[in-house]
């Protein structure tokens, strides 16, 4: 049975009372659920055997404004010469710091010691720069499952001249290395600056 009333010149319908059961039968499996959802370890995390945090009321680390945490890698990297299967790998940022001469690069990698930066190759020419990552992996590690687990890293490539305005090119993006001579202006990666 529908019951109407009329409110500022329209006409409204109230609900039914089956559809309204099956409102209040929803509202109530809902509840129900969210309810359910708070259950767990005492707290609030999984329950389960292992270590664990600092809870959710423990402190978060890292450095504001990075984006990077203090735990197993990332931040700042320093170069290990020495690691197997090295590869290019591309960077996604570059800055010039104001003596001219360093290069601070940024790029998301992998977790050691799967992805570990072994090396930074520089070749200077008189119009380009070309600065290329090379990432491998720790030696004798071959049997180490390693997360796949973005980290942005940073390293810093000191350069025994200034850059003196020379265009700075990712060599990974460009394949093969190129004569950094033969780079100019309006040379593009596909081109291998040739």
């Amino acid at each position: 049975m529908r019951a109407t009333f009329r409110s500022s010149g329209s006409v409204k319908e109230i609900m039914p009372a089956k559809t309204n059961a099956r409102v209040r039968t929803g509202a109530g499996l809902l509840a129900l659920a969210l309810a359910l959802g708070g259950c767990g370890a005492p707290n609030g995390g999984a329950s389960g055997s292992g270590s664990g945090g600092s809870g959710p009321d423990g402190p978060v680390a890292g450095t504001p404004g990075t984006g990077i945490g203090n735990g197993g890698g990332g931040g700042v990297v320093s170069p290990r010469p020495g690691m197997a299967d090295v590869h290019p790998v591309e960077w996604d940022e570059v800055r010039l710091a104001e003596d001219d001469r360093s290069l601070w690069l940024k790029w998301w990698s992998g977790v050691e010691p799967c992805h570990v930066l072994d090396r930074i190759e520089v070749q200077v020419g008189p119009r380009v720069v070309i600065v290329t990552l090379l990432e491998g992996r720790v030696p004798g590690k071959e049997d180490v499952a390693c997360p796949e687990m973005a980290q942005l890293k940073e390293a810093k490539a000191t350069l025994a001249e200034p850059v003196d305005g020379r265009r700075v090119v990712d060599g990974a993006k460009l394949g093969a290395l190129p004569d950094p001579d033969k780079c100019g202006p309006g040379q593009t990666a596909l081109k291998r600056c040739r």
